[in-house]
C-alpha cells in the first residue's frame, strides 16, 4: 500500500510532500518527505506522486505497490481527464506519472478522507519545513514526534 499526502500553504505557494510505502500488515517499508513550490493543489499532488514513484524506482520497490491512497481527489481526476486541465504545464508531468504507473503494474488509485492521513500529513508538515529530500527506511531515523504519530496510527517497522 502506498499512502500519499501533500500539505500546502496558500500564501507562499509552498507544499510539503510525503509518502509512506507499507505492506498489507501496516509494516512501513519506506517513507519520505520534502518541501517544494507548487502553483496549485493538482500541481502539488502531481509532484508528490512523481517524488514517491521516483523514490520507489530508485530503491527498486515498484513491485510492492498494488494500491495508492491519497486524500487528493484532484490528482485522480487529472489522471483520468488530462484534457480538462486548466494548467497546460502539467500535461508532461501527468504523462510521466501515467508511464510510472504502467511500469508499477497499474496499481489502483483511491481517494481517502483526510482524517485517515494523520501519519503522512505529519510527515508532509515535517517536509514543508525542510528543503532537502528525507527518506526513512527504519523507525529509528524518524524524529521522535513522527514516530509517536506513526505508532498511534497503527504503523510499525520491520
Amino acid at each position: 500500500m502506498f499512502l500519499l499526502e501533500l500539505l500546502g500553504i496558500a500564501d507562499t505557494s509552498s507544499a510539503g510532500l510525503s509518502f509512506i510505502l507499507s505492506n498489507s500488515n501496516s509494516k512501513v517499508l519506506c517513507s519520505g518527505c520534502c518541501g517544494c513550490s507548487a502553483s496549485s493543489a493538482v500541481d502539488a499532488a502531481a509532484k508528490a506522486l512523481c517524488f514517491a514513484s521516483q523514490a520507489m524506482f530508485t530503491w527498486k520497490m515498484i513491485s510492492n505497490v498494488k494500491t495508492i491512497l491519497t486524500s487528493s481527489s484532484e490528482i485522480i481526476e487529472a489522471l483520468r481527464h488530462r484534457d480538462r486541465l486548466e494548467d497546460w504545464r502539467l500535461n508532461f508531468q501527468l504523462q510521466v506519472i501515467k508511464e510510472h504507473l504502467v511500469e508499477m503494474g497499474s496499481p489502483a488509485i483511491h481517494s481517502i478522507p483526510l482524517s485517515w492521513c494523520k501519519a503522512p500529513s505529519s510527515l508532509a508538515c515535517f517536509g514543508l519545513t525542510h528543503h532537502e529530500v528525507s527518506l526513512f527506511f527504519c523507525g529509528r531515523d524518524l524524529p521522535r514526534c513522527l514516530m509517536k504519530t506513526f505508532y498511534s496510527c497503527g504503523f510499525s517497522w520491520f
